[in-house]
């Protein structure tokens, strides 16, 4: 995250804050997942770690200064692309505990 040459460069700033809070989204949604499959032992520790993840990272975010983003090299796919994985393991997540 930090090598400037790196597919998932996100700079020195914020932005690894922003990084790591949908990572902890996406565990959050494979521990949904996991709850209905052969690795149901694993759904709570994943699910709580991924809580835990994206409360930790996200929180200093809130803070006044917290977007303020200055580097412009950055590989402007990974938000997306981790965003919209984090949204669809949630979902499918949220449809299979529900069920």
């Amino acid at each position: 995250m930090n090598e400037r040459t790196g597919w998932i460069y996100c700079g020195n700033d914020e932005r690894q804050l922003l990084l790591y809070s949908l990572l902890g989204l996406i565990y959050l949604g494979a521990g949904w997942l996991l709850r209905r499959g052969a690795f149901a032992d694993f759904a709570p520790p994943t699910e709580k770690l991924g809580l835990l993840a994206f409360l930790v990272f996200f929180f200093p975010l809130t803070w006044k200064d917290g977007f303020n983003w200055r580097s412009g090299d950055i590989n402007n796919w990974i938000f997306p692309a981790l965003g919209l994985l984090a949204i669809i393991l949630s979902a499918l997540g949220l449809k299979i505990s529900a069920r």
